[in-house]
C-alpha cells in the first residue's frame, strides 16, 4: 500500500524546514554567548539578527521568486544571472552595513554592560559585521542551501502527483475491468440456465432464482472493488452450486474452503470468478468423465491460496471453438486486475498436465 502525502503537508514541512534551519543560524550565536564572561544574549541575538538580514532578504527573493519562476520554468540562466546580481548587491551592501553594539544596547542594559572596548572583546570589529569578502561565500551557501531544500521538497511533490496520477488510472482500469466481468459473468451463466430449460424447467427456474441472488452480489456489494472474503466464498459456492445443476453425476465437482480461514479479511471482489467460468467452459466433457476441482486455504493468516484443477479437454468441452477463443478475456482480466491491485506481490502459475491431462491454476494473493 503507497502512502501519500496532501499538498499542503509539503508545503507546510518546507516551511518548518526553513524556518528550523534559519532559527538554528541566528540563535546558535546568541546561545554561545550564555556561559562567556562579558557575553550577552540579548546584544550577540542582535547583532545575530542584524547580520543575518541582507541574508534573509537573499534568501526571500530566492526562495519565494526567482527559484518558482525561473529556475522550475526551465529559465536556468535567467535564474543563475539574477542570482549572481544579489550575490554581488550584498557584497556591496554589506560594506555599509554597521552595527554598533554599545550605542545599540537597550536601556535596561547600560548600567549593567561592560563597555565594548579592545580589552573586552579583542576580537570583535565594532564596526560592523564580518560580512566583505566572506559575504559571498555566505551569499552562495544560503543560495545553494535553499535551492537544495526548494528542490528536494519539488521532487516529492512531483512524486505526489505521480503516484495520485497513478493512483487515478489504477482506478479507472479497476473499475473498467470489473464492468467487463459483470456482462461477461452473466452471459455465460445465462447460456448455463438456458441448456437447463431443455433438461428439467424447474431446475431452469430454480437457476433463474440463484442467479438473481448473484446479480443481486455483484452489482451492489462489490462497488467497493474488495469484498469480505467470506461474502466472495458464499458466492463462490453459489455460482458453482449453479452449474451442479446442469451438469450429470458423472462430472465431479468439488469446493474444499479450509476452516481455519481468517475472519475479517478481504480480496478485491470477482477475483477468482473468471478462473472458475473458465474451468467449467473447458474443462467439462461429454464423452468421458470430467472434473473441476477447487480449492481455497491460508497461509499463516496473510496469503490466500486459490488452486483450481479441471479436466484437460481439448476438443470435446461442453462448448463451441467459438466460447473458447473467447474465454480467454476472463484470464486476461484476472491478470490485469491482479497486476494493478497487487503489483508484483502475488504469484499466478498456470500449469497444462499432459500427462495426467490437467489443467490447473494457482493464486496466491495477500490477505487485505
Amino acid at each position: 500500500m503507497k502512502f501519500f502525502i496532501s499538498k499542503s503537508v509539503l508545503k507546510k514541512t518546507e516551511l518548518l524546514v526553513v524556518g528550523l534551519i534559519w532559527a538554528v543560524a541566528i540563535f546558535t550565536p546568541a546561545v554561545s554567548v550564555i556561559d562567556s564572561e562579558y557575553g550577552n544574549f540579548y546584544m550577540e541575538l542582535k547583532m545575530s539578527l542584524m547580520g543575518s538580514l541582507p541574508f534573509f532578504i537573499l534568501f526571500l527573493v530566492n526562495h519565494f521568486l526567482l527559484v518558482e519562476k525561473f529556475l522550475f520554468s526551465g529559465k536556468t540562466w535567467k535564474f543563475i544571472i539574477l542570482n549572481l546580481a544579489l550575490v554581488v548587491s550584498v557584497f556591496f551592501a554589506s560594506k555599509y552595513w554597521t552595527f554598533d553594539p554599545e550605542h545599540e544596547q537597550p536601556p535596561f542594559l547600560k548600567h549593567e554592560m561592560p563597555k565594548f572596548d579592545d580589552k573586552n572583546f579583542p576580537h570583535r570589529d565594532h564596526k560592523g559585521p564580518p560580512f566583505k569578502s566572506l559575504s559571498l561565500v555566505i551569499a552562495v551557501l544560503v543560495i545553494g542551501c535553499d535551492c537544495g531544500v526548494k528542490l528536494s521538497f519539488r521532487y516529492l511533490q512531483l512524486r505526489h502527483e505521480d503516484l495520485e496520477k497513478q493512483k487515478q488510472n489504477s482506478e479507472n482500469r479497476l473499475s473498467q475491468l470489473k464492468h467487463q466481468i459483470s456482462p461477461h459473468f452473466f452471459m455465460n451463466t445465462l447460456n448455463n440456465i438456458h441448456a437447463l430449460v431443455d433438461i428439467d424447467p424447474e431446475l431452469a427456474k430454480e437457476a433463474v432464482i440463484r442467479l438473481s441472488k448473484l446479480m443481486r452480489y455483484v452489482l451492489y456489494q462489490t462497488k467497493e472493488g474488495s469484498s469480505d472474503l467470506a461474502s466472495e466464498i458464499e458466492f463462490m459456492q453459489s455460482y458453482i452450486s449453479l452449474m451442479r445443476l446442469r451438469f450429470s453425476e458423472k462430472v465431479k465437482i468439488n469446493f474444499t474452503v479450509a476452516e481455519d480461514l481468517p475472519e475479517g479479511k478481504k480480496i478485491p471482489s470477482l477475483i477468482f470468478i473468471s478462473m472458475i467460468e473458465n474451468a467449467f467452459k473447458h474443462g467439462i466433457s461429454y464423452k468421458k468423465q470430467s472434473f473441476v476441482d477447487i480449492k481455497l486455504f491460508a497461509e499463516n493468516n496473510e496469503k490466500l491460496v486459490f488452486i483450481c484443477e479441471n479436466s484437460l479437454v481439448e476438443n470435446d468441452s461442453v462448448n463451441n471453438n467459438k466460447e473458447k477463443k473467447e474465454g480467454g478475456i476472463g484470464q486476461e482480466n484476472t491478470i490485469n486486475r491482479l497486476d494493478l491491485v497487487y503489483g508484483k506481490n502475488y504469484t499466478l502459475d498456470i500449469n497444462k498436465d499432459l500427462e495426467n491431462e490437467i489443467y490447473r491454476v494457482k493464486i496466491i494473493i495477500p490477505l487485505l
